[in-house]
């Protein structure tokens, strides 16, 4: 094949062949060099290729097992377009023997199962969603990210085609709309009408193609989706038109049902990257997850895949590297920033003999390290694996909409169903255009539209006030939050020192203690050296022979002249020349110390962030519980805790104890948004209704957040908080007219007085009406 998959005759061939490829099995293909003609379609013999999915070694890339020793697959699934997808999928494949769960999120077009292979294979499973009209494979970036960019690349030429045909159809419309008395000449009228066919022909079949095949799927599985009734009027519409020009009788809607088309398509595409973004961020979030490590063999290093090691391995990990697997450390000390997985402020003292976790960062020396276990049972892994779990619990609000949806399609098919028969026999003339009037009227076009187009305003807003959203749903249920917890570094405080006090014992001026003491930190990757990292240096020094002393501080030759800068195990037998003061819980001494002399005394405090206490205030006056959760200790929790007024709150708190703190507190009907910047947070704002990351997480914190803050003004929780209440009253007030202008040209339509051209007219008119409501979310101030 030579390496070769664009050739295919189908998607899932092309994921199959893929799979092939990167696993080293291009011996599959050895008699299949000469590629045959394209057969025609044979859905039978495109799903044996997923019989490939059973085989071991590609099991072995993709399968794991869960708690329950089942086994476990992340799949990707193409062509989910609304909630009632997913719930067709998990309802029908929970039905098969085997499948112990399964979960699909919309947001991401992923499903995750567990499944008994005893009772049913990978393949069968892959079958039974293909063979709902779906397309399912096991997750691989680079099929996806192709798939991803031709879907985009195809939906902008539909949404092209749509605008286009809609703009020239509305210009040859407007010759009829500006002759009521119908005085044109009658080729004119003709030429218009086959014009107007002619242009329309291309929106309809091709710009519109989506919605026919999303109905289809829907009918076929005796389901109904938001994409039948949309298909009904399309095809209905376009139908009736085309007879009047054909006969050259009657009324036509080209223009009502490009505009139609073209306005869904927009939609769609605006939740497409909506979509696509939530998908692509887990992949490109992790990226700072190390792929490689050094392995030690006979005191030679070897750079191997971080999944070819094994536990009993010593591995080197050298200064601001990220430690790859869990482990006890063989040789050497240093400090270890545990901040990411533990929320602990401060790099903690490892020696040799010590465990050490996968994910925290080497601040200190280079140390080997013998593994305990491989990088997939690793603690970084496991908090990872509980976050995309954490995940697949999201609630699906658009479920309910789709049900309510479905009731409502099957009212609109009864009751034109009923107008035709009415007609039929009383007016046998009447009963085409009443019926299309009925449909046309109750198009859900306005409906289906009153709530993207009100959450596209609003992410609008929340982008102008520096937040991005990860997952739109976030957007609505900001309004229903009852509580919102707080991780404490990095969170409401800046994770950064600043100096409280100095004591200067030496000839020197605090301005030149200062600017020594941030030439010695220059040197340092210690959060300490964040207090002195904005001070201007304007003295002629030259720091030489600079060394990390771990768990002490920083010592270095100053024109030949050894100082000293760490906390009081840098004095040793040395006593400083004052009685040292008292110190609150957060707070650090430091010593300057030259030539076996203490030259001056600091104090460091950790900052809280200026708009910690007014953000506080304003959420507890819109009567929200506020909470605070850190992995830090106690004392210095409760002196966060206490300057900002905060009752509730919980230190040395594990991921797994946040999380289950989150899930217990909404298990009591607590509504909980959970805001943090650590990879111990994750797991907990996975879980919580809306999580929010500050603008310095991890990345690994950005995946799980729905909202990313893009500065640290707490103040912006506040103001998305209000914009989502006033995105919630404009999609009220847009589903209110939707539905009132339904309700009232349903009589109207039914009893003939309403023509289908005056129903398509009023659909359009609901539809702007609708459009230029919710364009006021970004026009506020």
């Amino acid at each position: 094949m030579n390496g070769k998959t664009e050739y295919m005759c189908c998607p899932g061939c092309q994921a199959v062949c893929g799979s092939i490829i990167s696993l080293g099995l291009t011996d599959y293909y050895q008699f299949r060099e000469n590629l045959p003609e394209t057969p025609p379609r044979d859905m039978e013999t495109e799903l044996q290729h997923l019989d490939f999915y059973d085989h071991e070694k590609v099991q072995k890339k993709y399968v794991t097992l869960d708690e329950d020793n089942l086994q476990y697959i992340a799949l990707m699934v193409n062509g989910i377009v609304c909630a009632a997808c997913t719930w067709l999928i998990e309802s029908r494949l929970s039905k098969l023997e085997g499948i112990s769960k399964i979960t699909v999120n919309q947001s991401t077009s992923r499903a995750t199962l567990s499944w008994d292979p005893e009772f049913i294979s990978l393949s069968s499973i892959l079958k039974a969603i293909n063979q709902l009209g779906y397309e399912a494979y096991p997750y691989d970036k680079k099929i996806r990210e192709q798939h991803l960019i031709d879907e985009k690349k195809r939906s902008l030429q539909r949404l092209a085609v749509a605008g286009l045909g809609m703009m020239q159809v509305m210009m040859f419309s407007l010759g009829f709309y500006m002759d009521p008395n119908q005085e044109m000449a009658e080729s004119t009228t003709l030429l218009l009408r086959w014009v107007s066919l002619l242009v329309s022909t291309p929106v309809v079949f091709y710009a519109g193609s989506p919605f026919y095949l999303s109905a289809f799927k829907s009918v076929r599985n005796f389901t109904v989706n938001m994409d039948v009734p949309v298909t009904l009027a399309i095809s209905s519409a376009w139908v009736a038109s085309t007879w009047s020009t054909v006969t050259g009788h009657g009324e036509i809607y080209f223009d009502s049902v490009s505009m139609f088309v073209f306005f869904l398509l927009t939609g769609r595409y605006l939740q497409m990257i909506s979509i696509h973004r939530s998908g692509r961020v887990l992949e490109e979030r992790l990226k700072s997850k190390p792929e490689t490590a050094i392995r030690l063999i006979d005191s030679e290093q070897e750079r191997i895949l971080l999944d070819d090691v094994l536990p009993g391995e010593l591995i080197l990990v050298k200064p601001g590297q990220q430690i790859p697997c869990d482990g006890i450390i063989e040789t050497g000390e240093t400090t270890i920033d545990e901040s990411i997985l533990t929320g602990e402020s401060l790099p903690l003292l490892r020696n040799s003999g010590e465990k050490v976790a996968a994910g925290s960062i080497n601040t200190g020396n280079v140390i080997t390290v013998l593994v305990t276990n491989s990088a997939e049972n690793s603690t970084l892994t496991g908090i990872i694996n509980l976050l995309q779990k954490a995940q697949q619990t999201k609630p699906k609000v658009q479920l309910l909409a789709d049900k309510i949806a479905s009731y409502f399609v099957v009212t609109v098919l009864l009751l034109a169903f009923s107008t035709g028969m009415f007609w039929y026999w009383n007016d046998s003339s009447q009963l085409f255009n009443a019926v299309l009037a009925v449909l046309v009227v109750t198009c859900p076009c306005a409906l289906s539209l009153a709530t993207p187009v009100a959450i596209t305003s609003g992410l609008g807003k929340l982008t102008e006030q520096a937040l991005l959203l990860n997952r739109t749903a976030a957007l609505l249920n900001l309004s229903e939050l009852t509580d919102v917890i707080f991780d404490k570094t990095g969170t409401l405080t800046t994770n950064r020192f600043s100096v409280s006090l100095i004591d200067n014992f030496s000839e020197k001026s605090d301005d030149e203690i200062l600017q020594i003491i941030a030439m010695l930190e220059s040197h340092s990757d210690h959060p300490i050296a964040s207090a002195f990292s904005v001070i201007e240096n304007n003295i002629d020094i030259k720091v030489t022979d600079v060394s990390i002393l771990p768990a002490s501080g920083i010592e270095a030759k100053i024109n030949k002249e050894l100082w000293k800068f760490g906390n009081a195990s840098m004095l040793g037998e040395l006593k400083c020349p004052i009685e040292l003061p008292t110190i609150l819980p957060g707070q650090l001494i430091l010593f300057l110390i030259k030539s076996n002399q203490c030259q001056a005394l600091l104090v460091l405090e950790t900052e809280i962030r200026d708009t910690a206490k007014e953000t506080i205030e304003h959420l507890i006056a819109k009567d929200l519980n506020i909470h605070l959760l850190s992995g830090d200790q106690e004392l210095n929790v409760k002196q966060i805790a206490n300057t900002l007024g905060l009752d509730n709150y919980l230190a040395e708190q594990s991921p797994e104890q946040k999380l289950s703190y989150i899930q217990k507190l909404q298990k009591s009907g607590r509504k909980a948004a959970m805001v943090g910047d650590g990879i111990n947070d994750s797991p907990a704002m996975a879980a919580s209704l809306v999580s929010v990351a500050m603008a310095k997480s991890t990345d690994i914190t950005k995946v799980s957040a729905d909202i990313i803050m893009l500065s640290d003004d707490l103040n912006l929780i506040n103001d998305s908080i209000d914009t989502s209440k006033a995105v919630i009253r404009v999609i009220k007030q847009n589903v209110m007219w939707a539905l009132s202008y339904n309700l009232l040209g349903l009589p109207l339509a039914m009893s003939g007085i309403l023509t289908p051209w005056l129903a398509a007219l009023g659909m359009s008119i609901s539809s702007l009406v609708v459009v230029l409501n919710a364009l006021r979310l970004s026009r506020k101030s």
